[in-house]
C-alpha cells in the first residue's frame, strides 16, 4: 500500500535548458503493487507540479486555500494510453517552454537588469539563470529568441522552424498556449507575454544573444583555453 517513485530534477547533458532530450524529459518509474500492474507503460505527457495534484488524489484529500499548479495523472495507473493532458510547460531562467507530443516552443526574454548587467554577462546567461546552459554547444538554434521544434521529425530538436512561413500557424497556437499558462502568474511579467515591470521584448535580447552564438561557435576546447586566460588576468 505504498508508492514508490524514481524520478530525476533534470536530465544531465542538457542540464539548465528547455530543450526535450537528457533536459525537461526524465526518467520516472512509479511502483505500487495495490494500484499498478507490473510492466505498465505510458507514454502520455506529465510535468514535476502533477505530483502533488497526483498525491492529494490518492489520499482524497482537498486541502482548502492550497494552490494547486499540477494536474493529477492517477487515471494513468488504470488506464496509461488515455490523455490526460494535451502540453506540458517548463521555465528555466529567461525561458519559457511549451512542450506537445509533436511540438516544441522555447522562448527567451530577459529581464532589464540581465541585459544591462555590465560584469560577466555571458557567464550569467550561461548558467541557469540564462535558460541556456550546456545546450549552447549542442543546439546550433539555442540563442534564437524563438524557437519551435518537430520533435516528431526532429527530436534532438536542432531544427528551428520559427521562422518559416509554412509553420507560422503553428507557432502562434504555441505562442497563445504560453500566454494562457503565463496568465496564472500575473504579478511575474514576462516579455511581450505579460508587460510589466522590468520585462524586456525579444528585440532587446538581440545582441546580447548575438554575443552568446560568437561565445559558444568555437570549438569547446577553444572556449576553455579562453576561460583559463581570463581567469588568470582577472586575478
Amino acid at each position: 500500500n505504498t508508492v514508490f517513485v524514481f524520478v530525476s530534477d533534470h536530465g544531465s547533458n542538457g542540464k539548465g535548458s528547455l530543450f526535450r532530450q537528457r533536459a525537461m524529459e526524465v526518467p520516472c518509474i512509479i511502483r505500487w503493487p495495490k494500484g499498478i500492474k507490473a510492466g505498465t507503460v505510458t507514454h502520455e505527457l506529465m510535468q514535476s507540479t502533477d505530483f502533488v495534484a497526483t498525491w492529494f488524489d490518492l489520499a482524497g484529500a482537498e486541502p482548502e486555500g492550497y494552490r494547486m499548479d499540477g494536474k493529477s495523472f492517477a487515471s494513468l495507473f488504470k488506464a496509461p494510453d488515455e490523455p490526460y493532458r494535451d502540453h506540458v510547460y517548463g521555465e528555466m531562467g529567461g525561458a519559457r517552454s511549451i512542450k506537445t507530443k509533436e511540438w516544441s516552443l522555447i522562448t527567451l526574454r530577459y529581464p532589464e537588469e540581465l541585459l544591462a548587467y555590465e560584469g560577466r554577462q555571458i557567464k550569467r546567461l550561461a548558467g541557469l539563470s540564462g535558460g541556456i546552459s550546456r545546450a549552447g554547444h549542442t543546439h546550433q538554434h539555442a540563442f534564437d529568441v524563438d524557437q519551435l521544434y518537430h520533435l516528431t521529425r526532429d527530436p534532438r530538436e536542432q531544427n528551428n522552424l520559427a521562422d518559416s512561413p509554412e509553420h507560422a500557424a503553428q507557432l502562434r497556437k504555441m505562442k497563445q498556449t504560453l500566454a494562457e499558462v503565463l496568465k496564472r502568474f500575473p504579478d511575474r511579467p514576462y516579455g511581450e507575454f505579460i508587460p510589466g515591470g522590468n520585462t524586456r521584448g525579444p528585440d532587446e535580447a538581440e545582441p546580447v544573444l548575438k554575443r552568446l552564438k560568437e561565445f559558444y561557435g568555437s570549438d569547446p576546447k577553444d572556449k576553455k583555453q579562453r576561460d583559463r586566460k581570463n581567469k588568470k588576468s582577472s586575478s
